[in-house]
């Protein structure tokens, strides 16, 4: 079995000195499985790219890297696509490179890949947003969970594995990465695996949204989304 890592980055240099050694320290302990670790690069313009170029070099972990650098800014969907499309395992999991998701968790990704799972989901349980987004997440969830007949905790985390039958040859339309799970169920995936992960405190950075602004055009989108499925693209 081959197991395909995708962490899209842009500024991340000081949670990458952290995070990258803590995944390789995971992975270690697992045998018979084949590693890749895709890391892209959205045009940063801090020392990310050749912090990971160096890493990598003097790298004695088990996994092969992958090292890519976007020509043209490709924001989060640019740069999952490009992990998406050089992948070559099995499952590719999906993790934000903020430190937020911890790599602690990976065992329990893989214990469920053992088992077959078609997508494997860590659902944050402590996660704080406001209460405009958290209304728009269960409207989102609830939408899904009415088309599909299938209820989940959530149908959208950036935490998440996927058999990767069901996220190949995708159109990769604007921000399908906030559909990812969807996009699955819909091209046949029906095992599905889910487990609560701590969301942990950003190290480094920030994030920068209007919460009002990313609700209002978020339901836009998830209709011109939803209408996208409908007609078939994503089959």
């Amino acid at each position: 079995m081959k197991i395909s890592f995708v962490l899209p980055f842009n500024n991340e240099k000081a949670n990458l000195l952290l995070l990258l050694p803590l995944i390789e320290n995971e992975l270690s302990k697992e045998n018979n499985i084949e590693f890749e670790i895709n890391l892209v690069d959205d045009l940063s313009s801090d020392e990310s790219y050749n912090f990971c170029e160096n890493f990598i070099k003097y790298s004695k972990s088990k996994a092969k890297y992958k090292l890519y650098k976007l020509d043209t800014k490709g924001y989060q969907t640019g740069a999952l696509k490009k992990g998406f499309v050089e992948s070559t395992g099995d499952y590719i999991i999906c993790m934000d490179t903020d430190l937020q998701d911890d790599p602690k968790y990976i065992p329990e990704f893989i214990k469920n890949i053992k088992k077959g799972f078609d997508i494997v989901i860590g659902v944050r349980k402590n996660r704080k947003a406001p209460l405009i987004l958290k209304f728009g997440l269960k409207i989102y969830d609830l939408i899904f969970e009415i088309m599909f007949k299938k209820k989940l905790t959530t149908y959208r985390a950036p935490f998440v594995a996927y058999k990767k039958e069901y996220v190949s040859n995708l159109p990769w339309f604007n921000n399908d990465h906030r559909y990812f799970i969807p996009i699955a169920i819909n091209k046949g995936a029906k095992s599905i695996k889910e487990f609560e992960v701590s969301l942990n405190k950003r190290k480094s950075g920030k994030s920068h949204y209007n919460k009002y602004l990313k609700v209002f055009w978020g339901f836009i989108e998830l209709l011109i989304f939803i209408f996208r499925m409908k007609i078939g693209k994503y089959s």
